[in-house]
């Protein structure tokens, strides 16, 4: 076999090497909730998920029925610290499919080491930070192959460019959703106690009975929207320039009128 035969075999031996791993993954969603327009699916890019305070997971495709717990994985911008004491998911729902099942109550906890490979714990939920030069599921040790463009370098450059975040760390928290298998087309449904911080990443995991990954590409993931303590956009600062100019040219025209009637007078 010649040199270039060899090369031509390598590569379509390469070719279906790599289509038997993507077959693997299947495909989820976050979504801002059961019930809301996006919950099974918008193009968002990451999807925005309002405060996070409710969201959910909805397989799109792919990855047959996941067998529980589904891993709920949230990445936290500029957190080196546990901010979760307790668990802080107030409730768990199940439909399958989505809409039209009938709901299932679930339950929630802080996910443990080996779970599908999941690394140890800092303390409680809290898996540490990740930095450049990772991805979140490399990074909690999560079985492969999944989808790499959940990174570091895309959720600090979306944080930047839609929340104006300036993110150095992603502190990592990991929860074990059971209660039911998640079917095709099935969605979880995921309340919180309260809002998430701002800028908060939200994706997951999961696994068929054959020990297949189903994973959140990046642009299915979930990100907690808010600007409250923002720098305002060029366009913001136009606008309010634009207001202040047409103030003082009223004020102006009022002190000119005033004026004229005293000269008058």
């Amino acid at each position: 076999m010649n040199v270039n035969m060899r090369r031509a075999v390598s590569a379509l031996l390469m070719t279906l090497v790599a289509g038997c791993s993507a077959a693997w993954a299947g495909t989820l969603h976050v979504g801002p909730g059961a019930g809301t327009a996006c919950a099974p699916g918008c193009a968002g890019d990451p999807n925005h998920i309002g405060s996070g305070s409710h969201v959910d997971i909805f397989q799109e495709s792919g990855g047959g029925t996941l067998s529980h717990p589904e891993l709920l994985i949230l990445g936290v911008p500029n957190d080196s610290v546990n901010l979760f004491s307790t668990d802080p998911i107030g409730a768990v729902t199940y439909y399958n499919p989505y809409p039209g099942g009938t709901g299932v109550a679930g339950t929630s906890a802080f996910a443990t080491a080996g779970t599908y490979g999941l690394k140890v714990a800092v303390t409680g939920g809290f898996f540490g930070d990740m930095t450049s030069h990772s991805e979140i599921y490399s990074f909690l040790g999560l079985k492969g192959p999944t989808d790499n463009s959940d990174s570091f370098t895309n959720w600090s450059a979306a944080d930047e460019s839609i929340n104006w975040i300036d993110a150095s760390e992603f502190g990592t928290y990991v929860f074990a959703l059971s209660g039911a298998d998640l079917g095709p087309k099935g969605l979880v449904n995921i309340l919180f106690n309260g809002a998430l911080p701002a800028g908060t990443f939200v994706v997951a995991y999961g696994q068929n009975s054959k020990g297949r990954p189903t994973d959140v590409p990046f642009t299915q993931a979930g990100l907690t929207y808010c600007r409250t303590n923002a720098t305002p956009e060029p366009a913001s600062l136009l606008l309010l320039g634009s207001g202040l100019l047409a103030v003082a040219l009223l004020q102006r025209r009022s002190l000119s009128a005033i004026l004229g009637r005293s000269l008058r007078g």
